[in-house]
């Protein structure tokens, strides 16, 4: 009798061992991920502190940026070579226009047009015709009391 007993024990445990193996690997396959119980956040309020440290957090961190982009930053090209030539051909340009300007004071100055007139006349400002005259070597009269002076 105690070894039918026997027997029947541990038939059963077997079986309970078998059942345990059965839902272990059913919950090892179908349970959902365990997370960790979430907390309670505590409640924005919108007072002008928490915007003031809001607002300095992203002034200090616009500031770091400033500061990372000027270290990383790639070099300039020296652009020194380009504008120098850009300036070359506008001068140049400048220079004949100034000349084909000075055509066109030699004979008013031989009509003792003053500079303001001829000015007037071209079209042209007071300055540029001095300029003009001056790189020509065209001698103006700039006004009559100039010219009462020279003489």
């Amino acid at each position: 009798m105690t070894s039918m007993l026997t027997s029947e024990v541990l038939a059963k445990q077997a079986e309970r061992e078998e059942l345990d193996a059965l839902v272990k690997d059913f919950l090892a396959k179908n349970r959902p991920p365990v997370t960790e119980p979430v907390q309670p956040q505590r409640p924005v309020i919108n007072t002008w502190r928490s915007r003031n440290r809001a607002s300095a957090d992203e002034a200090q961190a616009a500031k770091l940026k400033n500061i990372a982009d000027k270290h990383c930053a790639k070099p300039k090209p020296d652009n020194k070579a380009k504008v120098a030539s850009l300036h070359e051909v506008r001068s140049a340009k400048a220079r004949e226009r100034r000349k084909e300007l000075a055509k066109q004071i030699a004979p008013m100055r031989e009509k003792q047009c003053t500079t303001l007139q001829i000015s007037k006349s071209l079209g042209v400002s007071y300055a540029m015709i001095v300029r003009a005259a001056k790189e020509n070597g065209i001698e103006l009269n700039h006004s009559p009391a100039a010219r009462a002076v020279k003489e």
